[in-house]
């Protein structure tokens, strides 16, 4: 019998799915105290925090030329963005996740400009979610009861408070000065943050969050009609005659685009062992004996292959 979590679901419904439960959190209290000066969390043990499996961080020039809209867009909006705030030396575009969270979720976009600044925000976003996230004073939950669009340094305490706290020693320990967030909202919820941050004594000026401040609406529009936009589909044909499911077939359309097994089970929400046993059965079916030899069948129209 296929159970609910078994049946088929295209990448729409999946994204649909999302919102739902990010709507079905209950608002988080602004007024929460912040975490006194030196606390510190333990890292999380949890069986589901050991398992996490984190998306990857795109490069703008990866998520730029990736067959999803809305990475696209935000590729191209985090680039247009940085490139008028000179001192933002590091920037992510993040999707928010249903417990309010930054960085859990994909597509994660990150503008950087070296190999090493890459591993730095591996490094700050692992130790983000096992040690910092519950002292981060940016974090979207802190703020999902207010209308503030752009929070800074100056909003959360001031630039002295912000001198002494430990989220600003975890920053420092990485090399960041400052950070400033953007929210962007669709449906009156947190959906996404763009996260800023400045090196070295550097930081955003008046008119720098007043040009944050002016393009907030523009990408939160945008980012919300992408969210929106039905995804393109790829020519499966090659693979039709083989008799694949629907499932097996969103499963080779990924697998053709680079996705790896994981990737592939969170843009499916399925387990890793489900996205093994469809990409069996895709091999098997279609007669291929790699997934390199998958990815040439279905590039090649000349090649029909046979039920």
């Amino acid at each position: 019998m296929t159970t609910l979590a078994q049946a088929p679901r295209s990448p729409r419904a999946s994204r649909v799915a999302a919102r739902q439960r990010i709507a079905a959190v209950p608002a988080h209290d602004p007024a929460t105290p912040a975490e006194p000066h030196g606390a510190r969390l333990r890292p999380r043990r949890g069986a589901n925090d050991l398992a996490l499996v984190l998306p990857p961080l795109r490069s703008l020039d990866e998520a730029k030329t990736s067959s999803s809209q809305l990475e696209r867009l935000m590729a191209f909006g985090l680039d247009w963005l940085v490139r008028s705030l000179p001192a933002v030396s590091l920037a992510v575009f993040s999707p928010v996740d249903r417990r309010m969270n930054v960085f859990t979720d994909g597509p994660l976009v990150a503008r950087h400009e070296s190999s090493a600044d890459l591993e730095r925000l591996q490094r700050v976003r692992r130790e983000y979610l096992s040690d910092v996230r519950a002292l981060d004073p940016f974090n979207p939950s802190r703020w999902s009861q207010s209308s503030a669009t752009v929070v800074s340094v100056r909003d959360v305490g001031g630039v002295d408070a912000f001198a002494r706290s430990s989220y600003r020693e975890f920053l420092h320990s990485h090399g960041i000065a400052s950070q400033t967030s953007v929210f962007l909202r669709d449906r009156g919820r947190i959906a996404a943050v763009l996260v800023l941050w400045c090196r070295g004594d550097g930081d955003l000026g008046q008119a720098d969050l007043a040009l944050l401040r002016r393009s907030q609406p523009l990408l939160e529009q945008a980012y919300a009609l992408a969210l929106d936009l039905p995804v393109a589909e790829q020519p499966v044909d090659v693979l039709t005659p083989a008799g694949l499911t629907p499932r097996e077939l969103e499963v080779a359309r990924l697998a053709a685009e680079g996705a790896t097994n994981a990737e592939i089970g969170r843009a499916l929400y399925v387990s890793l062992a489900t996205v093994k046993t469809h990409m069996t059965r895709v091999l098997t079916k279609t007669g291929a004996r790699s997934r390199t030899e998958l990815v040439m069948l279905m590039r090649s129209s000349e090649q029909p292959i046979s039920a």
